[in-house]
């Protein structure tokens, strides 16, 4: 819809938002704190929750099985956290010089949701299992901060192929941002694929913070 201005310029719609679940599972659970990722690539906002399921076994054997027999599902398996991403772009139209359309504006937006589990043992646990959990606490989040960190650097490379694209008219601009954002949002999705078979969903940087915290 034009603006009222002797710009010309036409505000672009929100893309339809894209849902990928990570390889681990998500939990429906209030927000309580955000994920910090550093320093932000321009043009690129974040939203980064962090939301808790509570898991209340005393010991290490049977917090796995709780994880196991409780934990969220995707794809039909449970897991003990989570990371689910969307980007959402915008931009305007700047028609001021037709022809030649440009894009204007651009933003891209990342809304990555991490859910973990929050230990609320129900009877006393050992220091053992104590020093466990936050090992394992701290691996998993090294996971899922990953999967975050990912979508963030993908918002960013979106930002800047859109920011480069102009020519034509607006129609056929807005078909080729359309384009080129969905050829980002496929290579976004291979590397998340790719972290997970790398990293066995976590399992390896797990296993790394077990290993240093058993080091002590």
């Amino acid at each position: 819809m034009p603006r009222p201005s002797s710009s010309r310029r036409v505000r672009g719609r929100f893309a339809p938002a894209v849902l990928l679940v990570a390889a681990q599972a998500c939990a429906s659970t209030p927000k309580v704190e955000g994920l910090a990722l550093g320093n932000l690539p321009p043009g690129v906002a974040v939203a980064a929750p962090v939301r808790y399921y509570a898991v209340t076994p005393s010991s290490v054997a049977e917090l796995r099985r709780a994880f196991r027999d409780g934990g969220p599902q995707v794809d039909g398996r449970r897991f003990a956290g989570s990371t689910t991403w969307r980007l959402q772009w915008r931009w305007e139209y700047d028609g001021g010089m037709l022809p030649r359309c440009a894009l204007r504006n651009v933003t891209v937006r990342v809304v990555a949701e991490v859910t973990m589990p929050q230990w609320r043992p129900g009877g006393e646990a050992d220091e053992a299992t104590k020093l466990w959990w936050r090992q394992f606490s701290a691996g998993l989040m090294t996971h899922e901060r990953g999967h975050a960190q990912l979508a963030v650097a993908a918002a960013g490379e979106l930002h800047r192929a859109l920011g480069r694209l102009d020519g034509g008219s607006c129609a056929s601009l807005g078909e080729r941002a359309s384009s080129v954002a969905r050829q980002h949002l496929a290579a976004l999705a291979e590397r998340q694929a790719a972290y997970d078979r790398e990293t066995r969903n976590g399992a390896t940087q797990i296993q790394a913070a077990l290993a240093a915290g058993a080091a002590f």
